[in-house]
């Protein structure tokens, strides 16, 4: 017994240091994914912030109609593209920074502002692959899947 007693003793500050290893790891995990989501809200403020500056075209493509209106005139249709550019950034960093199945509410607000550019996403003439390729793939099919199955409240009720 005295045996098995002094071979533990040597063992332990071998576990104690592997111990004091796994918690630094597991505590670097852990703010990354802390950074990760500081920044993704950084980015969402900042997209926040341009769309209140850009109110008056935020809805202007949110059905068919409204976006070929939206494409003739060539100034506000730049603002709109570079709104879009903003909104996909962030909602990029938000939803591979979140988790969406437990940030329910993330995964609506990403629904939501997908939805907004529906029409300028399905299309491959305003929304080409080659611009799609800048983008996490999983992001992208998630995009193209939300903006083919939903389209925003404001064109559904038709006030758009």
């Amino acid at each position: 017994m005295t045996d098995y007693f002094d071979y533990a003793v040597r063992l332990l500050p071998g576990l104690a240091i592997l111990g004091g290893l796994l918690g630094a790891r597991l505590q670097v995990l852990e703010n990354r994914r802390v950074a990760a989501n500081t920044i993704a809200k950084n980015y969402y403020r900042e997209f926040l912030e341009l769309l209140l500056k850009n109110a008056d075209i935020a809805y202007a493509g949110v059905n068919d109609e409204s976006f070929s209106l939206l494409r003739k005139d060539p100034a506000k249709y730049r603002r709109y593209r570079m709104l879009f550019t903003n909104m996909v950034f962030a909602m990029q960093e938000i939803y591979l920074a979140m988790d969406m199945e437990k940030n329910q509410h993330w995964k609506q607000t990403v629904i939501n502002f997908v939805a907004l550019f529906r029409c300028l996403i399905i299309s491959d003439e305003t929304f080409p692959p080659s611009l799609r390729a800048g983008l996490d793939p999983v992001f992208v099919a998630f995009m193209m899947e939300t903006a083919s199955k939903q389209e925003h409240a404001m064109a559904a009720a038709g006030v758009a």
